[in-house]
C-alpha cells in the first residue's frame, strides 16, 4: 500500500531535479537579458552624443556607425524585453553620464577601457545558459555576435583606426539588416 505513493514521491523529485536547473538556467538567462537591455540603454545615450562630438573625423564615422548598429538592432531587443516581461524605462542615467564625462576627459583611455570592458562582458555572455526554445537561442546567439563585433571594432579603435572600426560595423549591420553600406 506505501509502495505506490512512495513510488508517486520518487518520481516527483525526479522531475523536479530534472527541472530545477532548466528553472535556475531561466533566471540566469533572464538575468544577463536585463543587464543587456541596460546595457543597450547606455549605449543608445552615449554613443549618439561621442557620434556628435567627432562628427567630422574619423572617429565621428565610427561612433556613427556604432550609433546606426544600436538604433537598427532595437526592435529586436525591445521584441525580448516584451516577451519575457522586462518592459520598463530604461535609460543610461548616470552610467551614461560618467561614460560621457571621461570620454571628454580622457577619450584615449576611454576607448581602451571600453574596448577591454567589452571583451570581458562577451565572455559574460558567451557563458551565459539559454534557455530551450529556438527564439530565445536564436536571439542570444544574435546578442554574441553583435557583441564579438563591437569588440573587433573597439579593438580596430582602440588603436586608432576608426575607419576600419566603422568599416567593421557597417559590414555587420549590412549583413545582419540588409542595410546599404555607409
Amino acid at each position: 500500500m506505501l509502495r505506490q505513493p512512495l513510488k508517486h514521491l520518487v518520481h516527483m523529485l525526479c522531475l523536479l531535479a530534472l527541472v530545477r536547473p532548466a528553472v535556475a538556467d531561466d533566471a540566469a538567462y533572464l538575468a544577463a537579458l536585463d543587464k543587456e537591455l541596460d546595457n543597450r540603454a547606455v549605449a543608445l545615450d552615449v554613443v549618439p552624443a561621442l557620434a556628435e562630438r567627432h562628427a567630422g573625423t574619423a572617429q565621428g564615422r565610427f561612433w556613427s556607425a556604432y550609433a546606426v548598429l544600436e538604433a537598427a538592432q532595437l526592435p529586436r531587443y525591445q521584441a525580448q524585453a516584451r516577451r519575457h516581461d522586462l518592459q520598463r524605462t530604461r535609460s543610461g542615467g548616470f552610467k551614461a553620464q560618467a561614460s560621457l564625462a571621461f570620454s571628454w576627459l580622457q577619450e584615449k583611455a576611454f576607448v581602451k577601457m571600453l574596448a577591454n570592458a567589452t571583451a570581458d562582458y562577451l565572455a559574460e555572455r558567451q557563458a551565459v545558459p539559454r534557455p530551450g526554445d529556438a527564439e530565445t537561442q536564436a536571439f542570444w546567439a544574435y546578442v554574441i555576435e553583435q557583441e564579438r563585433v563591437q569588440v573587433e571594432a573597439l579593438a580596430q579603435a582602440r588603436e586608432g583606426d576608426y575607419d576600419a572600426a566603422a568599416a567593421t560595423l557597417q559590414r555587420f549591420v549590412a549583413e545582419q539588416f540588409n542595410a546599404p553600406l555607409q
